[in-house]
């Protein structure tokens, strides 16, 4: 499931590459949720511990994203879509 935030966080990328280069803004945010989809779905434990307590991180390969997410047993909750140039925040 997509928080709020973490659907913010995919709008905003896509407003940011859109302008630059349409096709590569759709394949990253296509990218970003097939990648959600198929590790987080069949393996919620893929990513790494995160950097904030009770979250995980899987790095998006080919892109600089990580998805910060929350399991709660098989239930996984995505909390944001982070650049991984950004500062990262120090709670969701």
């Amino acid at each position: 499931m997509w928080t709020n935030q973490a659907a913010r966080d995919l709008e905003d990328i896509h407003s940011f590459l859109e302008p630059r280069d349409p096709q590569a803004a759709a394949r990253i945010i296509q990218r970003l949720a097939r990648i959600a989809k198929d590790v987080l779905e069949v393996a919620p434990d893929a990513g790494r511990p995160g950097r904030v307590e009770g979250t995980r991180e899987l790095v998006v390969t080919r892109t600089p994203y990580i998805i910060a997410y929350e399991v709660d047993r098989d239930d996984v909750r995505i909390v944001s879509v982070i650049h991984s140039r950004r500062v990262w925040p120090e709670a969701f």
